[in-house]
């Protein structure tokens, strides 16, 4: 209570709002001030507090600083940590960082519970790319947790770290029970985590039906409108009986009804709705209240700057440099987020707005390729296929710990059949749930012959074509290539929904369907008459 008292007095000196009180200094005052010259750290200490509440004496800002930092070079936590959030904030000093870390890790040292704390979302926030952060933060929250009353998320930020540290596919079983810890205190993000995990174990129902249970938890407890979209793609997608549409198509209805009810709103209600979702850190919602705000005090803006995630910048990035918004690009300039920041960002902005790619481009997009990006690795290739090839051979598995959607359906045929079934369902636990991908997760499972899930992927990718008549017809000739004629009487109902819609395209592949030896579905006389129809429009 005393270090969160502190902290209000100190931002409010900053804001230039204590006000000097009497000139002539008590005599307790003076007695602290003499203790504490003398070396007497709890004196120093009491003196700052004293100062910031600036309770029958003058503020003086330079007085408090001198008095706190005796107290914290003394090695009192509380101290240190008050201390450190001076230099991390920035409020009445320059901000130093580095300073604010080490007088954090000093507390943390012995215990303290509010310094392991800072340390961490220190760490968290500022210096998530660099080996020797990760490792201080994962031994601080090791300590954390070690202690009673650990919050929920101080659990999930141990998991996120071993992923940072190790690959997102390291160590299942630790990480599994850290989001189960997490997600028992009721942290939400530790029971989205779990959820995933769940969803990677591989044709496990009960797995799946506890995973939609968390999902529903986040849904009509917390009010994650995101949460919805995710039990609709996990039905549609990840189930092992996928596609389950009327559950899929319930969640689908629910998630609209949640996005479409910010949109009822008007005047001061829909400013203070997108104002709370902005604080939630909802990107859409980001997108429009960060630029709306306009000109603020130098206090506000760092607060917002705080706030903004990777796919804002991302966003941004995209945005202000004219790139065309692909789906590639989006994943490029989040790998380069994750492991570099804004500066990362930057340089990869660069090189894709470069017309031949520089070598040093060409060593970036190989890093972040290493780091899991598939889309990387794609940019890679098309500017040096031998390259990026050798990137793949040489370590596959290495990257399976690492890959995201993209990277690992290029790693599995890379794979030893033993390890090849476990990357595909963590491919499908994270696979945007649309055609692309669905029909993505059905050719690599052809490839390394998993029948089963070819077939499901392909009924699955069906279903998310519906109302798209160039993605029916380009459905229908991968069904044909992936099935061979076993898949006829699939492609051609594809190709006829295709044709209906108008896609003359999908009749001429319709004709040549019908026209194939030894497909049941033979009938030269209907190709005739189709080919005729054809002609005639």
């Amino acid at each position: 209570m005393r270090v969160r008292r502190l902290l209000y007095a100190l931002i409010s000196v900053a804001w230039g709002t204590l006000c000097a009180a009497q000139t002539e200094q008590p005599d307790h005052f003076k007695w602290l001030k003499t203790t504490a010259e003398a070396g007497d750290e709890q004196a120093a200490w009491t003196l700052a507090q004293l100062l910031a509440q600036a309770e029958g004496i003058e503020a003086d800002v330079d007085l408090l600083l001198r008095y706190l930092t005796m107290a914290a070079q003394a090695g009192m936590p509380e101290a240190q940590v008050a201390l450190g959030q001076v230099y991390e904030r920035g409020a009445l000093v320059r901000q130093d960082l580095e300073q604010a870390r080490a007088l954090y890790a000093k507390a943390a040292q012995k215990g303290d519970r509010a310094g392991l704390i800072r340390l961490v979302l220190l760490l968290d926030r500022h210096q998530t790319d660099l080996d020797w952060a990760l490792k201080q933060r994962a031994e601080a929250l090791r300590v954390l947790i070690a202690r009673p009353n650990t919050p929920g998320w101080a659990y999930s930020s141990l998991a996120q770290t071993i992923e940072l540290q190790h690959g997102r596919w390291a160590q299942p079983v630790r990480r599994l029970a850290l989001y189960e810890r997490a997600a028992a205190l009721g942290d939400a993000t530790g029971t989205a985590a779990l959820a995933e995990l769940l969803l990677a174990q591989r044709d496990d129902e009960a797995a799946f039906i506890r995973a939609t249970d968390l999902l529903a938890e986040l849904v009509t407890v917390h009010g994650k409108t995101h949460a919805a979209k995710r039990l609709a793609e996990a039905y549609l997608c990840k189930a092992p009986k996928a596609p389950m549409i009327y559950e899929a198509d319930h969640w689908r209805v629910e998630y609209t009804s949640m996005r479409l009810g910010f949109q009822d709103l008007t005047g001061q209600a829909k400013t203070a709705r997108l104002q709370s979702q902005a604080l939630e850190k909802r990107a859409s919602a980001l997108a429009v209240w960060v630029p709306s705000l306009g000109a603020q005090p130098a206090a506000q803006s760092q607060l917002w700057a705080s706030f903004v995630p990777e796919p804002f910048a991302i966003h941004s990035a995209l945005s202000q440099n004219g790139l065309v918004v692909r789906r590639e690009n989006k994943q490029l300039l989040s790998a380069a987020w994750r492991l570099g920041g804004e500066a990362l960002v930057s340089e990869v902005t660069r090189g894709l707005l470069r017309e031949l790619p520089t070598d040093g481009f060409l060593e970036t997009l190989k890093t972040l390729a290493l780091n899991g990006s598939g889309a990387a690795l794609n940019a890679l290739a098309e500017a040096d296929p031998r390259r990026a090839q050798l990137v793949l051979q040489e370590n596959a598995k290495f990257l399976a710990m690492r890959g995201d959607f993209q990277m690992l359906l290029q790693v599995i045929p890379q794979m030893g059949p033993s390890d090849q079934a476990q990357s595909l369902a963590n491919a499908i636990s994270i696979m945007a749930c649309d055609y692309q991908s669905a029909l993505a997760v059905a050719t690599t499972a052809a490839r390394i012959g998993e029948t089963t899930s070819t077939s499901r992927f392909l009924v699955i990718a069906g279903e998310l074509a519906e109302g798209k008549s160039w993605a029916q017809r380009d459905l229908g000739r991968a069904v044909l290539q992936l099935e061979g004629l076993a898949g006829s009487a699939m492609a051609l109902d594809l190709f006829e929904r295709a044709f209906a819609a108008g896609d003359r395209a999908a009749g001429r592949d319709m004709v040549r369907l019908l026209n194939q030896r030894g497909s049941s579905l033979y009938d030269p006389i209907k190709a005739r008459e189709l080919e005729e129809e054809l002609q005639a429009h």
